[in-house]
């Protein structure tokens, strides 16, 4: 897998952590389809885009602020989901 770079992978691992921790399997495997999918839409046409000046830096490959990026609101929306009944005065359903 060249989606991530070595400090992407890092990142990678504490966020989905985070969510096996939270979501169980099911949440998990949902956002590494998200990533999955994300790093393939990067590769379409790529040439096109960095002749265009659009690409992603890397050459496609994805770094900690791009996992982080993409994921951080559904890892807060995780541990909100986790709290209990209710989560600073709110129902914790609201958040899954």
């Amino acid at each position: 897998l060249e989606s991530l770079t070595p400090q992407g992978y890092f990142h990678a691992m504490a966020l989905g952590t985070g969510l096996w921790s939270t979501l169980g399997w099911r949440g998990w495997t949902l956002c590494v389809l998200y990533l999955v999918l994300g790093s393939l839409v990067t590769k379409v046409r790529y040439a096109e885009k960095e002749k265009r000046g659009i690409a992603e830096g890397r050459g496609g490959r994805r770094g900690p602020e791009n996992v982080w990026g993409s994921a951080a609101t559904g890892l807060a929306c995780a541990i909100c989901s986790v709290q209990g009944d209710s989560f600073l005065g709110l129902s914790s359903y609201i958040f899954l």
